[in-house]
């Protein structure tokens, strides 16, 4: 008991150091847009190249609204209809610095779209993608796999790393074009050698590591973290157990996994729908995204964007 008390004094009082190192800052609201109401649903988000990209599902029909941070200079185009009637068209998707997006579909292909809509180029992947980067390289994620299927290191194939029980991954395009894993399962960080070896960097925050998480059963865990969003030299992630009325907590990592910055964004009130869970109608968290210095926070189920700005 003595040793075990002295353990958790000695991790808490870690904590405790961690914190005062790297304060809480309290960001800003500096802007609030919804979408158009007439998609039935937004079904994926991606930035790259200072342009926010929504995926739109109107039944079987799938659109791709491109626009700025703020909401502005909105360009709104379809994708061309899967071969196969699908219950999600469209798998995975990702933006370029160019303001290109790229689309996986069911199956073993992907397409890649202009921002005007201009269908540049078809693309064969090895297995069905559920996640994609798209830096100079398009990199697709199969669960089974992690390849880059265009640009220079078309063909590059890794294995995936060891990765626990009910792992949630995100890819993640590092310095130098790069590519990383982030799971926010156990929070770990997943960076490749040249020998094509995964090195697990654990992701080190008191909002992490001071999370009071329920059992995991064989089917579900409940994970660190979600909503990751980046830039080409860090990334950002919301910490899970967050209450609306006090705001989302937003960790801030470098491309080594270090702990950067910690934020906390009050979140916007009024949007529908109202529930008895939420009844005044507090932004519901879906997605990080960093476009430039501003931190947008974005609401699939009410289809709203709230910004911050980063110091």
């Amino acid at each position: 008991m003595r040793r075990a008390l002295s353990i958790c004094a000695c991790f808490c009082f870690g904590l405790a150091l961690f914190s005062q190192d790297i304060p809480v800052t309290t960001l800003k609201q500096t802007g609030l847009f919804q979408l158009p109401a007439d998609p039935s649903s937004i079904n994926g988000v991606a930035s790259g190249g200072g342009v926010l990209w929504f995926l739109l599902g109107n039944g079987n029909w799938n659109e791709l609204l491109a626009m700025d941070a703020a909401g502005g200079n909105p360009n709104r185009f379809a994708v061309r209809p899967a071969e196969k009637r699908a219950y999600f068209p469209v798998r995975a998707m990702c933006a370029n610095p160019d303001g290109n997006i790229a689309v996986a579909r069911p199956g073993k292909t992907a397409e890649i779209y202009s921002r005007l809509g201009v269908l540049l180029k078809e693309v064969t992947i090895p297995a069905e993608a559920f996640h994609c980067v798209y830096d100079q390289d398009l990199w697709v994620w199969s669960r089974t796999s992690l390849d880059a299927v265009d640009g220079p290191k078309a063909g590059t194939h890794f294995d995936p790393p060891p990765l626990p029980i009910g792992f949630q991954v995100e890819l993640l395009a590092l310095p130098d074009h790069r590519i990383g894993l982030v799971d926010s399962t156990e929070a770990g960080l997943y960076l490749p050698d040249p020998q094509h070896n995964w090195q697990r960097h654990a992701l080190m925050a008191p909002e992490i590591q001071g999370l009071n998480r329920p059992a995991p059963s064989e089917d579900s865990v409940m994970p660190y973290f979600s909503g990751m969003g980046a830039t080409p030299d860090e990334f950002y992630v919301q910490g899970n157990g967050y209450k609306p009325k006090i705001g989302a907590k937003i960790l801030r990592f470098d491309a080594q996994g270090k702990l950067k910055g910690r934020y906390l964004c009050p979140l916007p009130t009024g949007l529908s729908p109202h529930t008895i869970a939420n009844s005044e109608g507090y932004l519901g968290l879906t997605n990080v995204i960093v476009v430039g210095r501003t931190l947008l926070l974005i609401s699939w189920s009410q289809k709203a964007v709230a910004s911050y700005e980063l110091n």
